[in-house]
């Protein structure tokens, strides 16, 4: 199959390495897959990435940046891609819009987000507009397919929980070394979406139990 994949930009992020990670894998598999950003603003597209693999960028200027029509359009028509699958508001909005005038290609969103539980008023609107130009839309969350249903954001027959799958493999320890059970690393934006806020007030319980527990915030 020819899979395109559609990011908002290329800054590194969890959807904006899943969906990497994914082209990699389904290129790897012996499908030819394109990845595309609509914004160059990060290091994600120099990531090594295997053959069968290819990526492309728009440095647009703002969100609404006209040349984003023609961009994805140009790609849709010269790639010919079987499936269009995108990540997030951003890249969903105008996935479902780029569908508009290729009615055929189907059209699969992901939303990898817990801000969609806080996105304003008109972005539900925009959702609830184009929400028929989507043939399945992904959720990494069953509270996100709740949110979805109660917000009629999109129909209930296409939303479906698919959770995030990680290749621990890269985690392992090297051979030989000793992990302490003590020792948690949390890794992720510091923002309030992460809600470190429960993380510290859970680990106030584990050092009362465990003085001897460290716990490292890595996040920017």
């Amino acid at each position: 199959m020819r899979i395109l994949q559609l990011i908002a930009h290329t800054a590194i992020g969890g959807a904006e390495s899943f969906a990497h990670d994914l082209a990699c894998d389904l290129a790897r598999r012996g499908h030819e897959v394109l990845l595309l950003s609509n914004r160059i603003n990060g290091p994600l597209f120099d990531r090594p990435r295997p053959e069968g693999m290819s990526v492309a960028g728009l440095d647009r200027v703002s969100r609404l940046d006209p040349r984003i029509v023609s961009f994805l359009g140009g790609w849709v028509r010269s790639f010919r891609p079987h499936i269009l699958h995108s990540h997030n508001f951003e890249a969903n909005t105008w996935a479902r819009a780029i569908g508009i005038l290729f009615p055929r290609l189907p059209i699969v969103c992901h939303e990898h987000s817990g801000q969609k539980i806080r996105q304003p008023r008109h972005r539900d609107r925009l959702d609830r507009l184009l929400h028929r130009r989507s043939d399945v839309v992904f959720v990494v969350s069953r509270e996100l397919r709740e949110l979805i249903a109660a917000r009629r954001l999109a129909h209930g027959r296409v939303v479906r929980f698919l959770a995030n799958g990680v290749n621990a493999e890269r985690f392992l320890p090297p051979e030989g070394s000793v992990r302490s059970p003590s020792e948690v690393v949390c890794t992720a934006t510091l923002t309030p979406v992460k809600n470190h806020v429960t993380l510290l007030a859970a680990w106030r319980k584990v050092v009362s139990a465990r003085p001897e527990a460290t716990l490292t915030l890595v996040g920017d």
